[in-house]
């Protein structure tokens, strides 16, 4: 056998398996964006509710960056409410020992970020139940790892066309779920 085949036949036998059987993929800010866009359309504040932070969150957030931190030391790209915090295995113990005051806060006024964009669009006269989701207008704030990733994502919604901003702000990616970490923004019409 030649070389060409030896790598074939190593990848099918070594590489397509682990690749199959692993769930690392990040949402895309695309998905993100048009699954939030459903959800706002929708007004339905339980679905919402699903991708803002909360103690679980943060402790696999807190783990994925431990997990980062002990496989690459020299990676010097991280993201900035993490970075500060000397001792990621102490703060991740203090998450498992319990329930937290100031995350309660946060899920809290991430949850009432929706309230707030409901009733701004309704001063504004827009009717979000006949809104489509228009398109991605920036990302921004974006920090890339294997296993995580944070952006700023700014998007439309359509209506009688007219397009009417949002920001989800702090939105963190990570294996099969992404969570909203400082709330929705309505940001009005252009």
């Amino acid at each position: 056998m030649n070389t060409n085949t030896y790598l074939a036949f190593f990848i099918a036998i070594f590489v397509l398996p682990l690749t199959a059987c692993a769930k690392t993929s990040l949402d895309a800010p695309e998905k993100i964006a048009k699954t939030i866009a459903q959800i706002i359309i929708k007004q339905d504040k339980k679905a919402f509710a699903q991708h803002v932070v909360d103690q679980n969150g943060y402790m696999q957030i807190f783990q994925l960056q431990l997990d980062l931190e002990k496989s690459d030391s020299k990676d010097k790209r991280r993201i900035p409410q993490l970075e500060n915090i000397p001792d990621l295995a102490k703060t991740l113990s203090t998450l498992k020992s319990g329930p937290h005051k100031k995350i309660a806060r946060i899920n809290t006024t991430v949850k009432m970020s929706f309230d707030r964009l409901i009733k701004y669009a309704k001063r504004d006269g827009v009717d979000l139940s006949k809104a489509s989701f228009g398109k991605i207008t920036h990302i921004g704030n974006t920090r890339k790892h294997l296993k995580l990733a944070q952006y700023d994502i700014y998007f439309t919604l359509s209506l009688g066309g007219k397009d009417y901003k949002i920001k989800l702000d702090d939105v963190v990616s990570t294996p099969g779920r992404f969570y909203i970490l400082d709330g929705i923004k309505w940001r009005g019409s252009n």
